[in-house]
């Protein structure tokens, strides 16, 4: 036997709220769940709002079922879209074992954390008497940094972009504020997970960048990576959609800095200025605001068959900063429309086998798609429910999200659409 629940609380007190989601998820369970996915908006981020709403729910979860989880822009469920709230998915059965981990300071050391976090999520995964081996794990995005006389800005109008980067590479990397490196947590905790499927999510707030949480069992962390390790007699199918257009505006870039995540020429010229060149904007266009803008025209670049988006996040002075590491230097501007993105989710949904009953939907979606689509968003809900048919599902709304499958590389992305689905 295998069953799944998934709950929602919109509650704005947290404990109330953690209480709420439980119940709901917990009344849905023939039996003890094996396993809980929790995550929560930054909403209940002051006065210890996410150790109260842990706290909520463990008051209501029977002892020593593992949780992991942490904070997200919003969720898609068959209850509705949302972008405030508390969202669990949780499983149970003789099918299924889980086992969660942690790794810490993922800023500042990104492969020991995932390290760490590796070495305890292969208790389960090493299992052989199972038939998939399948692994949740999500790790702190990056933050805007707070830079001296300046504050915490998107746009930094400065002449010395190039000493800002370094501090932030180094003083920033150190106190954890800057990009997320989660590419070189991903990367190396793939490598040491080797048989496992991996759904990667990077941790958000509501499109601020000021801070995001991870959550371990009853603890909550900042800078963190929490994983949950399954092992489960039945099929998870996991793939990655985009709907995204080449625009045939490319370019190359050089003086790459920042963990890889900057550059500050293109085509040998300032970057800052060219990039608004070539993508027709006009002076004054760069403003707090712009990551709005910067949704429609990532960034790609393209190796091994695959293309990865980047967001452009910051401008410092002539420097443009992405949300994730070059892996190249060929440039290719793509661009999204609401269409494009909604037809990534029918494409997903295709994707799944129809001989085979879905249990479980657990999904990752960029935040830059619920930013674009806005109440749009609902047609997401409405092609799950088509799909799923009663089945329960959980689309969360990240800052990025990744993929791993056995004998192929790791893939990180932006504007991506991915879905693990659970199938009997």
């Amino acid at each position: 036997m295998l069953e799944a629940a998934v709950g929602v609380s919109r509650n704005w007190d947290p404990f109330i709220a953690g209480m709420d989601v439980a119940e709901k998820v917990l009344s849905k369970l023939s039996a003890e769940p094996k396993f809980v996915l929790l995550f929560a908006t930054i909403h209940y981020e002051k006065n210890g709002g996410f150790e109260r709403l842990l706290a909520g729910f463990h008051s209501k979860l029977p002892p020593n079922v593992p949780l992991v989880g942490g904070t997200v822009s919003g969720a898609t469920t068959p209850d509705g879209c949302f972008t405030r709230g508390a969202f669990a998915a949780a499983v149970s059965g003789d099918k299924v074992e889980a086992l969660p981990s942690i790794g810490f300071n993922v800023k500042r050391d990104p492969r020991a954390a995932a390290a760490r976090c590796a070495d305890g999520a292969r208790a389960v995964s090493c299992r052989g008497e199972r038939k998939t081996k399948f692994t949740f794990a999500n790790v702190s995005n990056g933050t805007i940094p707070p830079m001296p006389f300046f504050g915490r800005k998107r746009i930094l109008r400065m002449p010395f972009g190039r000493v800002a980067l370094l501090f932030l590479e180094t003083v920033g990397s150190f106190m954890q504020y800057g990009v997320g490196r989660e590419t070189e947590f991903f990367n190396e905790f793939s490598k040491r997970m080797p048989d496992s499927t991996i759904l990667f999510a990077s941790n958000y707030d509501n499109n601020r960048s000021l801070s995001n949480y991870q959550f371990f069992n009853h603890e909550v962390h900042m800078n963190a990576a929490a994983a949950m390790s399954i092992a489960v007699d039945a099929d998870f199918v996991t793939n990655a959609t985009f709907g995204l257009k080449p625009t045939n505006v490319k370019f190359k870039i050089s003086h790459v800095g920042l963990h890889g995540c900057s550059f500050g020429r293109v085509d040998g010229k300032n970057a800052t200025n060219r990039v608004c060149e070539l993508l027709g904007w006009p002076e004054g266009y760069l403003n707090e605001y712009v990551y709005r803008r910067t949704y429609y025209y990532p960034l790609v670049s393209s190796h091994d068959g695959m293309i990865y988006p980047h967001v452009m996040g910051l401008f410092i002075g002539h420097h443009v900063v992405c949300t994730y590491k070059f892996d190249t230097d060929d440039i290719e501007v793509y661009s999204a429309s609401g269409s494009s993105m909604l037809g990534a989710v029918k494409e997903n949904l295709e994707m799944i086998p129809k001989d085979k009953k879905p249990v479980l939907g657990l999904g990752v979606e960029c935040t830059a798609r619920l930013e674009a689509l806005g109440s749009e968003i609902n047609k997401v809900r409405d092609e799950m429910d088509k799909t799923f048919k009663g089945a329960p599902y959980l689309v969360v709304y990240t800052a990025g999200e990744g993929l791993y499958k056995p004998g192929k590389p790791a893939s990180f992305f932006n504007e991506s659409f991915i879905l693990s689905t659970l199938l009997v």
